[in-house]
């Protein structure tokens, strides 16, 4: 077997690849025989991390066949090719099936995209999902809420965000993958692009308010449109299960902070976002999750997009949630102060709804 060490390869990998997500993540081409049988995929895309888990180097994957570098080609492979054709036939846009590679158990999900290749996301299952080994090294978070103050840009949220998107990438090669992935998990988990536009368009306010830097806003707007992209790995049952969820249920959801950090963590322009996007769900009292960080442990834009976040969803509701109104919704951003969130950020946000019901004349 070829062994392949990824750092020392990594100068001489294709800007593409290098450019995109850094945990199994690939894109296939199906091929099908005369008699409409799949038979094989064509790797059109791939991360450094997709090529670790067949010990092979980008070169020798891109563009070749799945079946040139699968394990036990004769049966495995076969096999497994036959499920992924069955539940292609049933569902049409979406796969999951669990498969074993030299000795290692992977979580493979397929997502069909609008040029009808397969975006395909794999995940080792007996490591899971330890925030210890991931080796975090957040820079220091400083950034004062009295920073320069930000300039004036466009109104419209929803193109500056994807606009940020489409310019994230390495060497030259736009990262296409990221807009693919929201719209993915929009229909996997219905209005969740929509939430995270939404938050921008706070964040944008917001940081005016806050007279935050240019740079932080801009991390800020992404961390918000990406804050949940880690529920791609989450099972569609439980992210739209409309009563309460199980203890074990309620670990696997909890889970898509660090499945989103892996996502991002090497994405260039995404290393402090991908900090942002862990920590979003951590408690200012410290009971959150994953790390349990405290007060001004946690970051500025995580402790901001919590606020966002948790006002978002009382006011737009989920399925499990039915929306409330604005009061009740400031209410309860005021009840959770200095458990929950930072006070003076949830202040700040409530300084400027009020800001915004004078300026409609309510």
């Amino acid at each position: 077997m070829e062994q392949w060490d990824s750092e020392s390869s990594l100068a001489h990998t294709a800007p593409c690849a290098r450019a995109h997500l850094p945990f199994g993540v690939s894109c296939y081409e199906p091929q099908w025989s005369a008699g409409g049988q799949l038979t094989d995929f064509v790797i059109q895309d791939l991360n450094l991390a997709y090529a670790q888990i067949f010990f092979h180097p980008p070169d020798r994957l891109l563009g070749h066949r799945l079946s040139e570098s699968w394990p036990d080609t004769q049966t495995e492979f076969t096999r497994i090719l036959l499920e992924i054709e069955k539940q292609m036939q049933a569902s049409s846009a979406n796969v999951s099936l669990k498969l074993k590679i030299y000795e290692q158990i992977y979580q493979l999900d397929l997502y069909q995209t609008e040029t009808n290749c397969w975006l395909v996301f794999w995940d080792p299952l007996n490591s899971g999902p330890d925030i210890a080994s991931e080796s975090v090294n957040p820079a220091a978070d400083q950034t004062s809420a009295r920073a320069v103050t930000l300039k004036e840009g466009s109104d419209s949220d929803d193109e500056d965000g994807l606009a940020l998107l489409y310019q994230l990438g390495g060497g030259g090669c736009p990262n296409r993958y990221l807009p693919v992935i929201l719209n993915v998990l929009d229909h996997k988990s219905n209005g969740t692009r929509e939430h995270g536009f939404r938050m921008s368009h706070y964040i944008k306010q917001l940081a005016r308010h806050m007279q935050l830097s240019d740079r932080l806003t801009r991390d800020l707007i992404l961390a918000a449109m990406l804050h949940d992209i880690g529920k791609i790995g989450v099972r569609r049952e439980i992210l739209d299960k409309p009563c309460q969820l199980s203890p074990l249920e309620r670990q696997e959801i909890e889970h898509h902070t660090v499945y989103g950090y892996r996502l991002l963590r090497n994405i260039p322009g995404l290393t402090q976002v991908a900090y942002y996007v862990l920590s979003h769900h951590e408690r200012f009292d410290g009971s959150g999750y994953p790390q349990g960080l405290k007060g001004q442990e946690i970051p500025l834009p995580s402790r901001i997009i919590a606020v966002l976040d948790a006002y978002d969803v009382m006011t737009n509701g989920r399925p499990y949630q039915a929306a409330i109104p604005q009061e009740l919704a400031v209410a309860e951003l005021r009840c959770c102060s200095g458990g929950q969130f930072d006070g003076e950020i949830v202040e700040a946000f409530v300084a400027l709804l009020e800001q915004e019901k004078r300026a409609a004349g309510l």
